[in-house]
């Protein structure tokens, strides 16, 4: 009777230990095809947005301009460790009702142009609307050059939509990926013209999407590089990163609307008080803000409880014609 009840113990463990090992084995395979469909996904991208390559284009140290100058010593910035995106599954960004007195121009004197041969050239090569053709959520592109002059941080599609967990888990073409895309909150204007613009991306360990935004976390690697660059068919947006820090899934960063000059003053205070470092760069009410948001890296229970944050001044709009629409 102990023998048959043994070995009868004996095949179940044998049969659940099986019935692990498939499903763990499916999940890798399920997981291994949607990154490898991003992956593909995202040389469509970069062959029908005519996205020259990086390895062409030696970069090096980028002349750091610095707009409206801070002189203030206390910056309050935020000495807790940097560790490390998207907003909390079906939510979107808190809103406001925007004040009359809103401009969509920013208000600051525009920064002498800083060379990067590579953001030259997407401005020259990039097409929107042969990324349009292919899906009309494109928005434009986002590039970022990153603190190592042989890698490029961020070199993706933006995509704007009406469902912000659409393409929380589908590529740009919205094939189904748990690697998703880079994508604009839905309540953001795709003109680039709200005070608060929010940007999200996973933040993947093979260094994709906002992989590697979490290199700013350093201020050497700002100081090597703090230009964010957004392309779309009329203009080359360039911002530079002033705030980097950690925030709730439910924090003032999230914010859209503003009533007015002193909301947007007591964001403005609370991003450069929670920075990890102080760049100097000191936005003002008038002024247009880039927001972008990752997961912070974190594991276990509070993983979700976070976001790493990359906050940026627009300091210049350069026109530009899109090449396939008849440059």
């Amino acid at each position: 009777m102990n023998i048959i009840g043994n070995k009868t113990v004996r095949n179940v463990l044998i049969f659940l230990f099986a019935a692990i090992f498939i499903v763990s084995t499916a999940a890798l395979m399920k997981e291994g095809i949607e990154s490898r469909q991003s992956s593909l996904d995202g040389d469509v991208a970069k062959s029908d947005g005519n996205i020259p390559d990086p390895n062409d284009y030696r970069r090096g140290p980028t002349e750091v301009i610095i707009p409206n100058a801070s002189n203030d010593t206390d910056d309050g910035a935020d000495t807790s460790e940097p560790e490390g995106t998207l907003p909390p599954e079906g939510t979107s960004a808190p809103d406001e009702t925007k004040s009359p007195d809103e401009t969509s121009a920013p208000d600051t004197e525009p920064a002498a142009p800083v060379y990067d041969p590579y953001a030259d050239a997407l401005r020259g090569s990039i097409s929107i609307s042969g990324l349009k053709s292919k899906n009309s959520d494109v928005l434009g592109w986002l590039y970022i050059g990153g603190a190592r002059a042989s890698e490029v941080n961020v070199n993706e599609p933006i995509i704007h939509y009406s469902d912000n967990d659409y393409y929380l888990r589908r590529t740009w073409l919205g094939k189904k990926a748990s690697d998703g895309c880079i994508f604009m909150e839905t309540k953001s204007s795709p003109s680039l013209d709200d005070f608060n613009t929010i940007i999200y991306g996973h933040r993947l360990k093979s260094g994709r999407m906002f992989g590697k935004l979490g290199d700013f976390a350093e201020k050497k690697n700002w100081e090597r590089d703090p230009y964010v660059y957004i392309y779309t068919e009329d203009s080359m947006y360039r911002y530079i990163v002033f705030a980097v820090y950690r925030v709730d899934v439910d924090g003032m960063t999230y914010q859209i609307g503003f009533s007015g000059a002193e909301s947007k003053q007591e964001f403005i205070d609370f991003a450069r008080s929670q920075s990890m470092y102080d760049t100097g760069v000191v936005p003002t009410v008038n002024d247009r803000i880039l927001t972008l948001s990752t997961c912070t890296g974190d594991t276990g229970e509070d993983k979700y409880k976070q976001r790493f944050i990359v906050q940026a001044l627009l300091v210049d709009v350069t026109p530009r014609q899109d090449v396939a629409a008849g440059a």
